[in-house]
């Protein structure tokens, strides 16, 4: 599925786009207003179709999302805007944050790294604090930045691995 434009913007309507036995699924732009969820559901990938450019490509309350393999990976890294984000996935997931008002992040991997990051280089983008309400990696590292926003941890496990965690403020932001 690629999923050039999906305007929902206008109505409180949950989107919802899902792949079967296989496929992946790549996104440009999806519109959802503040109050409705945007669900993706991948038998293969989930990623970006434009260079990363810190516009967001998913705009919503809340995204949840399903990948078999990775979500966000390469150079199109998706851009999020949206009160909370949370991913499932057996692969990389590396998402920027955009927008304002926080967000909170929930990824559950069973392997792969997990990359956050709110240093959005576009200024219209918006900064807004990031809460890693439970990131949970079997077999990676976890690396979250921030721009003169917060990063909350309230947990963080990879317990299991002998991977990093790092997390990193710039400008100004509390940790």
């Amino acid at each position: 599925i690629t999923a050039t434009l999906v305007d929902n913007a206008d109505t409180d309507k949950d989107v919802r786009l899902e792949t079967v036995s296989s496929g992946d699924i790549s996104i440009d732009q999806i519109l959802a207003n503040s109050a409705a969820d945007v669900a993706l559901d991948a038998a293969g990938a989930i990623a970006g179709v434009d260079a990363a450019d810190d516009v967001a490509d998913i705009t919503a309350g809340h995204v949840v999302v399903d990948a078999a393999t990775s979500f966000g990976e390469g150079a199109n890294t998706l851009d999020i805007d949206a009160d909370d984000t949370n991913i499932t996935a057996s692969g990389n997931v590396t998402f920027d944050v955009v927008g304002t008002g926080g967000h909170a992040v929930t990824v559950d991997l069973s392997a792969g790294n997990v990359l956050v990051d709110g240093r959005n280089e576009a200024a219209d983008g918006g900064f807004e604090a990031i809460t890693l309400t439970s990131v949970d990696t079997a077999d990676g590292t976890v690396d979250v930045f921030n721009y003169a926003n917060g990063i909350t941890a309230t947990l963080v496990d990879n317990a299991d691995t002998d991977k990093d965690v790092r997390l990193e403020t710039v400008s100004s932001g509390d940790i």
